[in-house]
């Protein structure tokens, strides 16, 4: 790697802090940008300081310089049949409240705003169609932060959501960090034909549950269960989770989310806290596929993160699974008698499983995929530090491929897969392009 390139990866680290609509598409997020661009050219020319903003949001959009550069170009040069694409790409609900408060900040940063600023931020409210009562909103929270009033912030936030609005939270968090609410709701079930929302920070203190025809959506809020029986099940319906946290409170049940028959569940950007009181996921049948999702210090019998069973899929793609332990397998995830398991360039580290399967333990006949993973500090007494594979009649094929294993260890029993254990009956497994570091008292074995 060049000095330049250096820099430049130590420039990211220093300064970036991702913006909450970083997982946009590049084409909303370059529109973000050039609308920035927009208001600081409204009063004829952008000020040093309005320059340095822009390079910290551009940084926080997972944007380059090259893409700064063009928003400010494609700013200077914007008209009409411009504009009108602009406000396309910015009339989201979320995303035109996030920009009008990074609009607004924007104006502040070098004094109060002039009348140009003014009028031209109320312009761009008036042309995404934002409500007065939340334009209102993202001037008065705008102010707040600009100004550093937490209180001030955080009454704009109660008071909002007090008049029927619903502006994210984590949104607003991302412009003040300290921004805190929590509403407290009981169990209730979610029938057939009926869809229910929690798109606020909330504490679960009992059961929720989705019966087949249902459906639960939970945008991107912390969820606390913490109460007898708190926890999702979900028994054939729908489930919808994309940027929640799920947390396990000081009372919560074996695991905090539990999936019945479901046809497909798909969780993007989750993460689960499991904080060592339960397990993540408990999946009876059905596909789960994990994307861009984290779980930390979950606990289970077999499974500390995630237990499958009953003809289950799982799929995990950009995943982290951390600090994960099984009283008895897989400190990580078990599977038995499923139908596949596929994961993808995803990370688990300081899992335990005591009787086989660091991270990973597979029993019954199923097929198992895994590429470009890396198994840190992953151990069991028994068989396969990383991953232990056992079953009694024949099976379909494993495939490992271009994954990493460092510090993984069986520690009892001799001669038992430092890092893999795999038993098979059929064709052998697959095991290409792999890297073992430190990993004892053998690093492989097929049976």
């Amino acid at each position: 790697m060049s000095k330049l390139a250096v820099l430049k990866k130590a420039k990211q680290e220093i300064f970036h802090v991702t913006h909450p609509l970083a997982a946009e598409a590049k084409e909303v997020r370059k529109a973000y940008l050039q609308g920035l661009a927009v208001v600081g050219l409204v009063d004829k020319a952008l000020t040093p300081q309005e320059s340095s903003f822009l390079e910290l949001s551009a940084l926080a959009l997972g944007l380059e310089s090259s893409d700064l550069l063009a928003a400010q170009d494609a700013a200077e040069a914007l008209e009409g049949e411009g504009l009108a694409k602009l406000l396309n790409l910015l009339s989201g609900e979320d995303l035109s409240t996030a920009f009008l408060i990074e609009a607004h900040l924007l104006v502040f940063v070098d004094g109060d705003p002039v009348n140009e600023e003014k009028e031209g931020l109320d312009l761009l409210g008036d042309m995404l169609r934002v409500p007065v009562s939340v334009f209102r909103f993202v001037q008065e929270f705008a102010l707040a932060v600009q100004r550093k009033q937490g209180k001030q912030a955080q009454t704009a936030l109660e008071s909002a959501y007090k008049n029927g609005l619903d502006p994210a939270f984590l949104l607003l968090r991302y412009f003040w960090p300290e921004l805190a609410y929590q509403e407290e709701m009981g169990g209730f079930v979610v029938p057939a034909g009926v869809v229910r929302r929690i798109m606020r920070p909330t504490k679960l203190t009992g059961p929720v549950r989705v019966e087949a025809g249902g459906e639960l959506v939970i945008g991107a809020v912390p969820i606390v269960l913490d109460g007898p029986g708190a926890g999702l099940t979900v028994q054939g319906g729908s489930l919808s989770m994309k940027g929640t946290t799920l947390e396990a409170g000081g009372v919560c049940e074996a695991s905090m989310l539990v999936l019945r028959q479901c046809l497909r569940i798909k969780l993007e950007g989750v993460t689960f806290e499991a904080r060592g009181k339960a397990r993540a996921i408990y999946q009876e049948g059905g596909l789960l596929h994990l994307f861009s999702c984290r779980i930390l210090d979950g606990r289970g019998g077999d499974g500390g993160a995630i237990h499958a069973a009953l003809q289950a899929s799982v799929r995990l793609k950009d995943c982290q699974v951390r600090r994960c332990r099984a009283k008895a397998a897989g400190g990580a995830l078990y599977m038995l008698r499923g139908a596949q398991m596929l994961i993808q360039h995803t990370e688990f580290e300081d899992c335990e499983g005591p009787e086989g399967g660091g991270a990973i333990a597979v029993q019954g006949s199923m097929q198992l995929t895994l590429e470009h993973c890396r198994f840190i500090d992953c151990r069991t007494a028994q068989r396969g530090g990383a991953i232990w594979k056992d079953n009694t009649e024949p099976m379909e094929q494993t495939f490992v491929r271009h994954c990493h294993f460092e510090d993984c260890a069986s520690v009892q029993v001799e001669n038992a897969g430092g890092a893999l254990d795999l038993y098979y009956l059929g064709a052998a497994p697959v095991l290409d392009s792999l890297n073992f570091v430190n990993c004892w008292p053998e690093t492989v074995r097929q049976r």
